[in-house]
């Protein structure tokens, strides 16, 4: 089992490699490739962990950049930013390869602190002579309102565990490992869907032995019930936001596990309904956001969902709760999406099979192929199917 870090050995070479995302991936190749027609940056931004930098990184290896890669949180003066990249912007390289920038963490170059940092990647765009890539976790905040202007926006979603959990697989193999699914599984749903996080577990747990895994997993919940009772006793609304503001956790999660535990925590139905109307709210904001773009409006979901949980306590009593691994909808929405994704891979087979739409064979084929498998013999007809690579399990 090789001690080299598993995120640099086993990183991804092609963008087919990339785990998750696979549409905001296509865009990223799609882009570099058409970038000496349009000339336009792009800013690929999400969660850490989710495919941003080696979506980039995958992409310049199959069409024949090089990349010269830095973090912008770490370079941040003008000085410095054009002393590093402006050779690579006005001269041609040595090797006759063409030249990425790549510009890590470009929400963490402004700020009072920042003595033109920004100034200069707009210069450096101004100058389109080589394509820019940029990532950003949170791209929204006013200061990068220029840029974001500049660059073509993709996002990236946090990973589902399935893929993450397939990738680790892989990676298991690879090291001539065999880990079994679920032990990968429970791993990658503690990663919360950073797929870079759950390789480097993986490798720690395996160097560390079973202890180890088990006390990463048991960090990450402590770290998320911490969020949640420090939301439930909060008895401020500036308290409940520094609670969110503090935690490392995703906030969508975090509104689903305070959904799941109000009725725990919230003994009279006034307060529980008091609470739930907020939630409703929090959820109708959330998704405005979403449609329009505007995440300007973000506080106002943080404080409706956060503050309203804790400010609808009247008794300001807060039982003692015990949390599950992951709430119902949670758990249900990866049901659902793991299920959409094999119905939508099997429709897609089904198709370039028969030479028909994919809709067709989705809503027409499929239900007749569903009822052969159930049928005498439907055995050696799943067998075929999934020789075919169509992924199959108990539940289809």
């Amino acid at each position: 089992m090789s001690a080299e870090p598993w995120t640099a050995k086993h990183k991804p070479l092609s963008t087919k490699e990339v785990v998750g995302n696979a549409s905001s991936v296509r865009r990223v190749y799609e882009w570099l490739l058409r970038w000496e027609e349009d000339g336009k940056a792009i800013l690929l931004h999400g969660p850490p962990g989710v495919g941003k930098t080696a979506s980039v990184e995958a992409a310049a290896n199959e069409l024949g950049y090089n990349i010269l890669e830095m973090n912008a949180s770490d370079v941040r003066t003008e000085e410095k930013i054009i002393e590093l990249v402006w050779p690579a912007v006005s001269s041609r390289s040595l090797s006759g390869r063409r030249r990425l920038i790549l510009f890590d963490e470009v929400d963490g170059i402004y700020g009072r602190s920042d003595s033109g940092g920004l100034a200069a990647l707009l210069k450096i765009l101004s100058r389109g002579s080589v394509p820019v890539a940029m990532t950003a976790n949170d791209p929204w905040g006013d200061d990068l309102r220029t840029l974001r202007g500049k660059a073509e926006m993709v996002e990236f979603r946090r990973v589902s565990p399935q893929d993450a959990a397939k990738r680790l697989r892989e990676i298991c193999g690879l090291e001539g490992l065999s880990i079994d699914g679920e032990s990968l599984l429970e791993l990658a749903e503690a990663s919360g869907g950073d797929v870079r996080s759950a390789i480097e577990d993986l490798q720690a747990s395996l160097m560390g032995g079973e202890m180890a895994t088990k006390f990463g997993l048991r960090q990450r919940r402590e770290r998320l019930f911490e969020t949640l009772n420090g939301i439930f006793r909060a008895t401020t609304v500036e308290g409940a936001r520094r609670v969110l503001d503090d935690s490392s956790e995703n906030y969508e999660d975090v509104f689903e596990w305070v959904y799941e535990y109000l009725p725990k925590v919230l003994t009279r139905p006034e307060d529980l309904a008091n609470a739930l109307e907020y939630m409703a709210k929090a959820d109708v904001v959330l998704r405005r956001i979403k449609r329009t773009n505007q995440w300007s409006q973000l506080p106002y979901y943080l404080e409706l969902f956060a503050a309203g949980a804790a400010l609808s306590n009247s008794t300001r009593f807060v039982p003692q709760v015990y949390y599950r691994e992951r709430p119902d909808r949670l758990r249900n929405r990866w049901k659902y999406f793991s299920a959409s994704r094999r119905i939508a891979n099997f429709s897609s087979l089904l198709s370039k099979a028969l030479h028909c739409d994919e809709h067709e064979a989705r809503v027409e084929i499929l239900p007749l192929y569903a009822l052969a498998i159930e049928s005498k013999g439907g055995e050696k007809f799943a067998k075929a199917l999934m020789e075919m690579g169509v992924e199959l399990d108990g539940e289809d």
